[in-house]
């Protein structure tokens, strides 16, 4: 995952992350992206913010001399559908652009986005995320999935043991007032759900460029 805050945690401004990262956090931000072979995106982070997940010209060219399509696949979450198919995230077309859902979703809702994107059912009432990544390895040849958020889909990820690292700007800011952070669920912190290991710490201007792995045992599970 990749995720920026201010030095108090504040990973939205409102309902937007806009205003908080430099213009640093975004050239890294597309580096990460160029990277990988898929990006994923929450509902409410669709709704909330212009995402575009094509990479720029210059990622283009070096995905291309490794190997990699053009453009990483587009991957939306949303069990209910609840999206807009003029919205800038499905500008890869169909082939490139994927939406988890549940197979509950509405079958209007279902027509209305299938000219944009691949439907991929995954779970009957809410998205089953393990056999959501487990199709979009099989099918689409995934091995390296970079989520931008929002909180609410990073704390799906960690409650099904699906974060691998954490990439993390820290702003130079304060934001202050109550908000969302890196991953926020609905029920209160009571535990630590796993102990990272700094791979990299970079600053620039005060910014912070955090890298992190989280440790598991042998059987897979988390290290606490």
């Amino acid at each position: 995952m990749n995720m920026v805050s201010t030095v108090d945690g504040k990973s939205a401004l409102g309902q937007t992350a806009a205003g908080i990262g430099s213009k640093t956090d975004w050239a890294m931000m597309r580096q990460i992206r160029a990277a990988v072979d898929a990006i994923m995106f929450g509902a409410g982070t669709l709704r909330a913010e212009l995402v575009d997940p094509r990479v720029d010209e210059p990622g283009v060219q070096a995905r291309i001399a490794r190997g990699l399509p053009a453009q990483p696949v587009a991957v939306a979450v949303s069990s209910s559908l609840d999206l807009e198919p003029t919205h800038r995230f499905l500008v890869n077309g169909s082939s490139r652009t994927v939406i988890l859902t549940s197979s509950n979703a509405p079958a209007d809702r279902r027509a209305r986005l299938g000219r944009y994107a691949t439907i991929m059912p995954c779970g009957e009432r809410a998205v089953d995320l393990v056999a959501g990544l487990r199709r979009l390895r099989y099918e689409y040849g995934v091995r390296w999935l970079l989520s931008e958020g929002g909180p609410t889909l990073n704390q799906a990820l960690l409650d099904v043991g699906l974060i691998d690292e954490v990439f993390w700007t820290i702003a130079p800011k304060l934001a202050g007032g109550r908000g969302r952070n890196l991953i926020d669920g609905q029920l209160p912190t009571e535990r630590i759900r796993a102990r990272l290991e700094l791979r990299s710490l970079l600053e620039q201007d005060g910014e912070l460029f955090a890298r992190y792995r989280l440790l598991r045992h042998p059987d897979g599970t988390y290290l606490v």
